[in-house]
């Protein structure tokens, strides 16, 4: 508890939080500092689950900017826009977060937004397009299975309109069917398992809640390729540093399956990369601290102690 308030923190204070509200990817180090919509999004989601499980809905005064910055992020055309491409897995994490706002009260004026995202969103998942335009082949511009965890949410929280549930809806088998027969989710292509998408396809199975064997396979590969320390590195099968994204994002499945013991060892493991401040670092090479990580770790440590839900999952 002590720790994830640290890290709660951290993530709605200065420098990580600029004054208007916008997030940067990390802080320090050597790396360009980016705003960062995705993690506006998640730091959104964050709070609204602190205040609920909390009882302190004071945090949810502090994201009013933020929300702004989210509105101001997306396009005529309906799309979270940042470096230079319109992104759906942003897009329809932005739609959860706007939703996960106004339950927990928090007034704002994004009806507007909303019904562009809707839009937008619906047109890239008819389109089967993940990233317009595609500028570089990599897992997060791939129409792949990371979207599973937006969608799900959507679906969980009856976002938007019919259409847009409709076109999710439509395409979960493909989005499901990456799952290997190892419980790996790969992209075509790929000859390895990028871990942290693969988590985010876990946490997707978990919020549909109807795939319960591919949710034990995939869990079951994430068991396989833990490291000695509980924790797990960015790529399966190949040598890599701790990934602290990996690592809480395992932990917070592994939590939510009834295993606290890998839980625990998961949140240890991130001990090492702990700074003064409350944040972490990406992994134990890494100079930066890192937003979405540390909202991740965050929720996992508070989830220890008081449980966490799929429907949750930031």
């Amino acid at each position: 508890m002590v720790e994830a308030h640290k890290m709660i923190e951290w993530l709605v204070a200065e420098p990580i939080r600029l004054p208007s509200g916008a997030y940067l990817a990390w802080v320090g180090g050597d790396g360009t500092e980016f705003t960062y919509p995705e993690t506006a999004a998640i730091a959104i989601r964050l709070a609204c689950w602190w205040a609920d499980s909390t009882g302190d809905p004071d945090i949810l005064l502090r994201i009013i900017p933020t929300l702004s910055f989210l509105e101001e992020s997306v396009t005529a055309e309906g799309a979270v826009h940042h470096r230079e491409c319109d992104w759906l897995f942003d897009s329809l994490l932005a739609l959860s977060a706007f939703e996960g706002a106004r339950r927990a009260g928090v007034s704002y004026s994004s009806t507007k937004v909303i019904t562009r995202l809707v839009q937008g969103s619906t047109r890239m998942l008819t389109e089967g397009t993940a990233v317009r335009p595609v500028k570089e082949a990599r897992w997060s511009s791939c129409f792949g299975p990371h979207l599973l965890k937006p969608a799900a949410l959507v679906l969980a929280q009856e976002m938007g309109d019919e259409t847009l549930r409709s076109a999710i809806r439509q395409v979960l088998p493909e989005l499901i069917s990456y799952q290997n027969g190892e419980g790996a989710f790969k992209y075509p292509g790929e000859s390895r398992t990028y871990l942290h998408a693969h988590c985010y396809a876990l946490e997707g199975l978990a919020i549909l809640g109807t795939e319960s064997q591919r949710l034990k396979d995939g869990l079951s590969y994430l068991r396989t390729h833990r490291r000695p320390d509980g924790g797990l590195g960015r790529w399966a099968g190949t040598p890599s540093p701790l990934a602290a994204d990996v690592t809480a994002q395992a932990g917070r499945l592994f939590l939510m399956s009834g295993e606290q013991d890998l839980a625990l060892a998961a949140s240890a493991a991130l001990a090492p990369l702990r700074t003064a401040s409350g944040a972490l670092r990406y992994h134990s090479d890494s100079d930066h601290e890192n937003s979405w990580s540390t909202a991740f770790a965050a929720q996992l440590d508070h989830g220890l102690s008081r449980g966490l839900s799929p429907f949750d999952l930031v």
